[in-house]
């Protein structure tokens, strides 16, 4: 009984975060605000350590958190942005102070049972407000 009792906790400590080490794979097209699937689509690749989507590598907050039912991941990046749009006759001086730097924090959570993905996005604009907007997508992971 002692042995049988040991395999069994060993083998829960071995498989607890099973999905740990695997890479996934997704092509997502998102939602527009009426609920209909746009047609251009976005290629994810997830690891441990990154995620690269459609070829632009972005460097993990924290691990990734990988459940039967969800894939979750976060990461952070330096976006430069513009105040206003400008005219095509503005001068360097009204271009260069147009240009703000910000940073964007992106959490992902995406259903592997039905493909639905919420991306959330939150920044801070060039007035100092802080701004969040969630996206949703349909995927498919392979």
């Amino acid at each position: 009984m002692k042995k049988l009792l040991s395999i069994v906790v060993l083998g829960l400590l071995l498989s607890g975060n099973a999905y740990a080490a695997e890479n996934y794979n997704f092509i997502c097209r998102m939602e527009n605000e009426y609920g209909k699937l746009e047609n251009e689509k976005y290629l994810f690749e997830l690891s441990q350590k990154e995620v690269i989507i459609d070829g632009e590598n972005y460097k993990l907050s924290s691990k990734p958190e990988i459940s039967n039912s969800l894939i979750s991941f976060k990461f952070n990046f330096k976006m430069r942005a513009w105040k206003k749009m400008l005219s095509t006759n503005a001068t360097e001086e009204e271009k260069k102070d147009n240009v703000y730097y910000t940073m964007v924090d992106e959490a992902y959570k995406i259903n592997r049972n039905t493909g639905q993905m919420v991306e959330k996005t939150a920044y801070t604009n060039w007035k100092n407000e802080d701004r969040l907007s969630l996206y949703y997508y349909k995927c498919e992971i392979f």
